[in-house]
């Protein structure tokens, strides 16, 4: 039976769908304690380091990216899993992870988006790019706006890498240079 939202009774969620969807207002941090979240953290909760058969039997290509500025969900979890999944698929070696997989580590940005970082990005854009054409991403290009104007464009390097100012000397606090051609991935 839907559970009402108290804030808008035409908006339920319904517990007989598959899975069953949980409302917001329905949340008591008891139930985290209690394990009634393990149904949905079984969906949603990247924890088996192990790719093998993704990565290398199946060829395929994975990009990971976080917000340094997540107030959600803290960066430093994903950035531990990049290594584990680097040590348990492929042995540590992160040359080798590259060619399949790389982690985006997004400054100033909050969850999946906002923050007063760089904070506009398309990930699946160059995932579908490394996918259908081989053309793997060192970096992907990020923007700021601010009413609507973007002032404030950066890469942002694949980790463990990061984006390293070269543009004209001691210009780099002159938001004229806030440009993707005056950084670098090192």
């Amino acid at each position: 039976m839907p559970t009402p939202n108290p804030f808008n009774p035409r908006l339920a969620a319904d517990k007989r769908a598959n899975p069953p969807e949980f409302g917001w207002w329905e949340f008591d941090i008891d139930d985290v304690t209690s394990g009634k979240g393990s149904a949905m953290m079984a969906i949603t909760d990247a924890t088996n380091p192990e790719l093998s058969r993704y990565l290398i039997r199946k060829g395929a290509k994975l990009i990971l990216f976080h917000g340094w500025a997540d107030a959600e969900a803290p960066a430093e979890p994903t950035v531990d899993y990049y290594r584990q999944v680097v040590d348990a698929t492929f042995r540590g070696n992160f040359d080798d992870a590259r060619k399949s997989t790389r982690l985006y580590m997004f400054p100033g940005m909050g969850h999946c988006g906002g923050g007063p970082g760089c904070n506009e990005s398309d990930p699946l854009a160059a995932l579908v790019a490394w996918v259908e054409k081989d053309v793997a991403p060192d970096y992907l290009l990020a923007h700021h706006r601010t009413n609507g104007v973007i002032d404030n464009q950066r890469r942002v390097c694949a980790w463990p890498q990061r984006a390293v100012y070269v543009g004209p000397p001691g210009g780099q606090n002159d938001r004229r240079n806030w440009v993707e051609q005056n950084l670098a991935c090192r």
